[in-house]
């Protein structure tokens, strides 16, 4: 994933500008939601539903999503 930095050091960053601020505004609107549940409260929620987790991915997208793969118990 490009940075501010980097894509400024390229000389982009002003033409992409209007991209970065609505990416950075729905993040930002979108904070309550993001940063609500931790790994282990998701972990816990499949298990307590009656789910076996068979694969767990939790570096996806900068280590902000959980990726899993369950069977019902």
């Amino acid at each position: 994933m490009a940075s501010a930095e980097s894509i400024e050091q390229q000389g982009l960053f002003e033409t992409l500008r209007s991209n970065f601020d609505d990416a950075k505004q729905r993040h930002d609107e979108m904070m309550s939601k993001i940063h609500r549940d931790s790994k282990a409260d998701i972990h816990g929620y499949i298990e307590n539903a009656g789910f076996k987790i068979t694969d767990w991915q939790d570096a996806e997208y900068a280590e902000a999503v959980v990726v899993v793969e369950a069977e019902k118990k």
